[in-house]
């Protein structure tokens, strides 16, 4: 068996690594993205308020905002009306969409929430 000569390493990482032509035709633009954890909306105070954290966000200018614990108590449970609930120890009990809420409050057209972890406070 003969072993080929292999190309050298420095060559392909050149050749892997080189930077691609900018189109002429397309036009930059900046987007601001944020990203917060907004605790439940439960403050350092430990005050529960949504309106506060919408109007961090709003005042932040972001078109794209992306959140940390964030909660969605607003099931029916087969009422007319939801029943507040708590969904972490630390949390508060509340009964709001916080998602919603908070797009709504802070002027955001559009908004969607995926939970990571389904848990209750017990």
């Amino acid at each position: 068996l003969v072993a080929k000569p292999r190309r050298s390493m420095s060559r392909r990482r050149k050749q892997k690594h080189q930077a691609l032509p900018r189109p002429s035709n397309h036009s930059m633009t900046d987007v601001k993205i944020s990203t917060y954890n907004i605790h439940s909306c439960v403050g350092t105070d430990g005050i529960y308020s949504v309106d506060r954290v919408a109007r961090v966000i709003r005042e932040g200018c972001a078109q794209i905002v992306c959140l940390q614990e964030v909660e969605v108590n607003a099931t029916n449970h087969g009422v007319d009306s939801p029943l507040p609930m708590q969904t972490r120890i630390w949390s508060s009990l509340h009964e709001d969409d916080q998602p919603s809420v908070i797009a709504s409050l802070a002027g955001y057209q559009y908004h969607a929430f995926a939970p990571a972890i389904r848990s209750r406070a017990s």
